[in-house]
């Protein structure tokens, strides 16, 4: 049997055709996903020990003696950072700060400015960080005027490098302390969430790099916190630059309790979990400056490839799939009471050939898929499947063996149940969006509706027509089928069905929708 095709058999007490094989051409990203191991180690997730009876008293003890201490100094020594960074400030419009135009600290403002790290230092040794061992040197602004490095420990990494101008949310600004200090260090702001503000972003990246009378510039280019046990995708607007940076490799070392700032954490347990600690390990690790090729400069996403491998090869650990979009959808997966495991697609993956998905569509899905998983395990069989589909109020009502041989198409490992991947990465192509085979959605829809026959009869192919098209007139739809039946045999097979979509992609979306309408949704 072909790989492309769906075959059904009847049994002989009559009971509906069941599928007995469907390939997974349609989604090819399942395909490669199920052969990708290291997608099962999620690099967002917290990695504390289970917590004994020891560990518990330790916690108790360190609450009783050093935490009061440390908690006092710390705030203490924050609001005298706070106070410098103001007076650093003094007399500029920090409410209106633009990174883009903003000219960089001079004199005694920039002098002023530079002893904010420094007072910092005693801010690690509060969490715990009394011992920092630090290995190579930092290149000088001739040499790379951008470093990059791994994000494990958010606060702690933000403060290690606290004299370097770092890519900051402008969140960030609407904190007044936080403003101050972004302010005195020069920080590149942006927006995530808005394609202006990266590429304004982007700019200022570019401009710094060339001139030098701006500080060092800091991007953490995996562009969320792990747990350090993998490299994740690297974003390359650091590399697109085109300049030389210094990659700088962080290793925190833990046997109690993991110091990243991944899920579940909250900035207090995170806080927390530093802080009662007798101590916490750190390695800084200054690699020697990374130069790119001609083809890395031609191509960024390569530079960041380059670099990363750099890195992962340093700290031996692998590279993986995943990134920052995957924190997202784990962040919501665990607000939905799902099991983090469920968000984890390895969204690089994901884009490799889903290019035009966004994660607010994937965030959008996700939440569709908990209105069908009522039982929040991260799994549904196509009996919930099934429920869920039939009792949506909109759109077309399709027939169980129409939602048998979708489940059938998503269930890539013949489980009975389908996982968040399957089922996003089952909607994303049946609404057009695979990169590498275009006509995918329309495969999956002639599959299924042609309930596994060769071809469409004339009166098959119009009533499929007017099922997505209620109000099609009978000349508009001889003028379908005498378009699609190319071959004139009265028919419409596969691949005139297939061509036909492509060519009046406006009816293929109508089309789709017969399979994406109500929990199937169309992406938007």
């Amino acid at each position: 049997m072909s790989v492309d095709s769906l075959e059904f058999e009847d049994t002989e007490t009559g009971e509906r055709s069941r599928l007995l094989k469907r390939s997974i051409s349609y989604i090819p990203l399942l395909g490669e996903r199920n052969g990708k191991s290291h997608l099962e180690n999620n690099p967002f997730s917290h990695q504390t020990s289970p917590i004994t009876k020891r560990e518990i008293a330790k916690r108790v003890v360190v609450a009783l003696t050093l935490f009061p201490f440390r908690l006092v100094i710390g705030i203490l020594i924050t609001l005298f950072a706070f106070l410098v960074a103001k007076l650093a400030l003094s007399g500029l419009p920090t409410e209106k700060y633009d990174s883009i135009t903003a000219p960089p600290l001079t004199g005694w403002r920039r002098w002023l400015a530079s002893l904010i790290c420094p007072i910092f230092r005693a801010v690690l040794f509060c969490l715990g960080f009394h011992w920092i061992s630090v290995r190579g040197r930092p290149a000088s602004l001739e040499e790379a005027p951008i470093t990059v490095a791994n994000h494990s420990s958010g606060l702690v990494d933000g403060i290690i490098f606290f004299s370097y101008a770092k890519l900051a949310e402008t969140a960030y600004l609407d904190n007044p302390v936080l403003r101050a200090f972004v302010v005195a260090t020069e920080c590149v702001l942006v927006d995530r969430t808005n394609k202006e503000s990266r590429a304004r972003a982007k700019q200022a990246l570019r401009d710094r790099a060339r001139d030098h009378r701006y500080r060092h510039t800091m991007v953490f280019p995996e562009g969320t916190c792990t747990n350090g046990a993998v490299l994740v995708q690297f974003k390359v607007g650091a590399f697109s630059a085109g300049v030389p940076v210094q990659p700088v490799a962080l290793r925190y070392t833990f046997k109690n309790h993991d110091p990243s700032f991944t899920t579940p954490m909250t900035n207090l347990t995170y806080m927390l979990g530093l802080m009662l600690q007798w101590y916490n390990t750190l390695e800084i690790n200054y690699l020697p400056v990374y130069h790119p090729s001609a083809a890395e400069l031609e191509n960024p996403t390569l530079y960041a490839q380059g670099v990363r491998e750099t890195m992962a090869r340093f700290l031996q650990v692998p590279v993986t799939m995943h990134a920052a979009e995957d924190c997202s959808l784990i962040i919501a997966a665990h607000e939905m009471d799902l099991p983090v495991e469920t968000a984890n697609v390895g969204w690089q993956l994901v884009r490799k050939n889903l290019a035009y998905v966004t994660v607010n569509q994937a965030l959008s899905v996700l939440k569709n898929f908990r209105d069908l998983d009522t039982k929040g395990t991260g799994q549904i069989d196509f009996d919930t499947f099934a429920t869920g589909i039939q009792n949506q109020p909109e759109g077309v009502k399709l027939s169980e063996e129409e939602l048998l041989k979708i489940f059938d198409l998503m269930d890539t490992r013949d489980r009975g149940l389908i996982d968040f991947a399957e089922y996003f990465c089952g909607v994303a192509v049946l609404t057009g969006y695979g990169t590498e085979e275009m006509a995918s959605s329309h495969k999956m829809v002639f599959d299924v509706m042609s309930r596994g026959k060769s071809h469409f009869s004339k009166s098959e192919f119009n009533d499929l027509i007017v099922k997505a098209l209620p109000t099609s007139t009978t000349d508009r739809l001889r003028e379908f089928f005498e378009d699609a039946d190319r071959d004139r045999d009265g028919l419409v097979n596969r691949d005139e069905f297939i061509q036909f979509a492509i060519r009046h992609d406006d009816v293929a979306m109508d089309l789709n929708r017969l399979l994406v309408g109500g929990p199937l949704m169309q992406l938007s």
